[in-house]
């Protein structure tokens, strides 16, 4: 798994962590046609300019990156605000082909949940995933879980379909900065400078297989084990959850791991229960 560089590069005179061109190299290390990084100071939404590219014909794989966000947006309309140059906040770009259904979209977030959370996961680092768009530090007490990234997909129609998949990363936040008491920062977690441009790479080279996997197996996680994966690395699968619905309805039960879909199975009252992301506000335990 790729890992991430506790050095800040020699390029970035600002200081910010984010040396475009050395991005721009280990990119297209990766893939020699990847398209060019947009990186700004400052912008609304990391998502929105991607959305507003993808719709004026931005290629696959076009990155979209922001030192601050001023209207960032999480799920259910939550906002999502960083000290500027505090997270990596991005978002990219991507096209899945005719030959993945629609209703397997859903997979999406959690390629990209999975991606973090492999680039992210060493021994200091015991990072999960909380269904359907968190990734958590685990630290295996009871409510122990601390948030340190989130992911935000969009799905648009231009012709063809687009997805656009956000996510933010608590690089360098500290305590009284974090937004709330359950999350973390891979500096309050030992990592010193942490690099959000090498950290952007690290998350690319782990979303570029999984991507390719899941478009070869036309959406099929199952069959090359991205199902299996994602449920191993689950903090929720075999865990007593509390699933709050838009309904007002809470449901209770225990996690078992995601259907063909995507959707999270939960046990309860000797049945089992589907929830899509789209259903649920909030997983807790």
């Amino acid at each position: 798994m790729a890992q991430i560089s506790g050095s800040g590069p020699q390029g970035d005179e600002t200081g910010s962590g984010f040396d475009l061109a050395e991005v721009m190299a280990g990119l297209r290390q990766l893939k020699p046609d990847w398209p060019p990084v947009t990186h700004v100071a400052e912008t609304s939404s990391t998502n929105s300019d991607a959305t507003h590219a993808a719709m004026a014909g931005a290629a696959a794989w076009s990155i979209y990156v922001a030192d601050h966000q001023t209207a960032g947006r999480g799920r259910v309309g939550r906002s999502w605000q960083a000290p500027a140059r505090s997270s990596l906040l991005a978002s990219i770009v991507l096209r899945p082909p005719a030959t993945v259904p629609h209703d397997l979209f859903g997979w999406v977030p959690l390629l990209m949940g999975m991606a973090i959370t492999r680039a992210l996961r060493s021994p200091e680092v015991p990072a999960g995933l909380k269904w359907p768009n968190d990734v958590v530090i685990n630290s295996g007490e009871v409510d122990g879980l601390r948030k340190i990234a989130g992911v935000l997909s969009e799905s648009h129609l231009n012709g063809s379909p687009v997805l656009v998949v956000g996510f933010g990363v608590n690089v360098s936040m500290t305590a009284d900065q974090l937004p709330v008491e359950t999350a973390t920062s891979l500096s309050l977690l030992g990592k010193s400078q942490p690099d959000r441009g090498r950290l952007l790479v690290s998350i690319m080279a782990e979303l570029l297989p999984l991507w390719d996997a899941w478009v070869r197996a036309r959406g099929d996680a199952a069959r090359v084990g991205i199902r299996e994966e994602y449920e191993a690395l689950s903090v929720v699968v075999g865990r007593q959850v509390r699933v709050s619905l838009p309904t007002g309805e809470e449901l209770r039960g225990t996690g078992l791991g995601v259907d063909e879909f995507g959707h999270l199975r939960v046990a309860t009252h000797g049945s089992e229960r589907i929830v899509s992301a789209g259903d649920v506000v909030h997983v807790r335990f």
